[in-house]
């Protein structure tokens, strides 16, 4: 990485990637020789199913990233704003496994608060990749990529209660019921919001799924992600499945302290 600058805008035209798988066997490697090279280029388009919301006519807001799998811990994201024609091309992608994801803008809200749209899934070929890491080639482009927004907003809401008393500030972890989504960077499988006033929560948007949820009276802000966090917490968790374009209400108990 050359420059001093900071930013997805100001680092990625100066990101340059050298990959050399090795075995070490106990003995020194020497006169290794690693060429840099710029990324790869993923490329495609947005596009907006809505049922009670005209697709947005500007679309500055909406970035499409490639993410570093677990392989690629520590690289930069590579980000590209979505142009208005509803194109968008990243580029200086690293040569490692990534996770294609994209965000929505934060301004414009619905009566509720929050955007409209989610991220629906993102397709390669029809086939959706939005929780497949993917290699992107340096020499070759990465074409075609198909990534869906949907104004069909899933979530959850609910109260956390001791006793009769609504318990303030207290941690609501929400994350799949499959082990493996745990271990994805950024998972849009892994949620956690805090209680309000009233021991109220809500989460939004969640990916349609079936989910643990648990109440945690006193968690590390930093470790609610950790796989064994996560799985000491689904002993005592409660199960619940979110459709497509539902809000579920669920009701929960800590025990009295």
């Amino acid at each position: 990485m050359s420059g001093a600058g900071r930013g997805a805008g100001g680092n990625a035209a100066r990101l340059r990637f050298a990959v050399q798988p090795l075995v070490v066997a106990g003995q020194d490697i020497a006169g290794l020789a690693m060429t840099l090279s710029t990324g790869g280029t993923v490329a495609g388009t947005v596009s907006f199913e809505g049922t009670k919301t005209q697709p947005p006519r500007d679309l500055s807001g909406f970035r499409v990233m490639a993410t570093g799998a677990r392989s690629a811990i520590g690289v930069p994201a590579s980000v590209s704003q979505v142009r208005p024609d509803g194109t968008f091309a990243i580029t200086s992608v690293p040569p490692l496994l990534v996770l294609l994801d994209a965000a929505v803008p934060a301004r414009a809200p619905d009566a509720n608060g929050r955007s409209p749209w989610q991220l629906k899934g993102i397709y390669l070929n029809g086939r959706e990749i939005s929780d497949t890491p993917v290699e992107v080639p340096a020499e070759q482009p990465l074409s075609g990529v198909v990534v869906v927004f949907s104004d069909s907003v899933s979530g959850l809401t609910g109260a956390v209660r001791e006793g009769s008393k609504p318990v303030v500030a207290c941690a609501v972890v929400v994350f799949s019921s499959d082990p493996a989504l745990w271990r994805l960077p950024q998972s849009r499988y892994l949620r956690m919001a805090r209680t309000d006033a009233d021991g109220h929560f809500d989460i939004h948007p969640l990916a349609p799924g079936r989910y643990y949820v648990q109440a945690v009276a006193h968690l590390d802000p930093l470790q609610w992600t950790n796989p064994d966090v996560l799985e000491r917490l689904r002993e005592a968790a409660t199960v619940v499945t979110v459709a497509e374009n539902e809000t579920k209400s669920i009701h929960l108990f800590i025990p009295g302290r």
